[in-house]
């Protein structure tokens, strides 16, 4: 897996870097099929709704961290990390979160981060 901070560039100059980094070409005397897919990042008010969860249980969940951000937009004014949460990553998580809706058992919660740590790769 490969990991490319990404800031003040455009969506042109980002696909000429994926290419340059895996190789891939788009080119029609090739026989193999290229494959270049958009990563879907989400707001915090999305990505609570694509759980299907409030944005308050959301939040508690995050700052546990049941829910890790796992795409860095780039940074602000002060040099802090810009994170968000990538739509591919909540919809794995998600089985695990819609258990957690009417739990409030701590140990419950440890393992679930534990089994979403391990199901990210993190």
């Amino acid at each position: 897996m490969n990991i490319v901070q990404v800031q003040n560039i455009t969506v042109d100059e980002l696909i000429e870097r994926i290419v340059e980094i895996t190789g891939l070409k788009n080119s029609s005397d090739n026989n193999s099929k290229s494959v270049i897919s958009n990563i879907v990042v989400l707001s915090r008010k999305d990505a609570a709704r694509s759980l299907n969860i409030s944005t308050s249980l959301f939040d508690k969940l995050s700052n546990m961290g049941l829910i890790p951000q796992t795409v860095i937009l780039g940074y602000n004014k002060q040099g802090e990390k810009i994170m968000r949460w990538a739509e591919h990553h909540i919809i794995k998580i998600k089985p695990i979160i819609q258990e957690l809706r009417f739990n409030q058992n701590l140990e419950v919660y440890s393992n679930a981060r534990k089994k979403v740590q391990s199901l990210l790769q993190l």
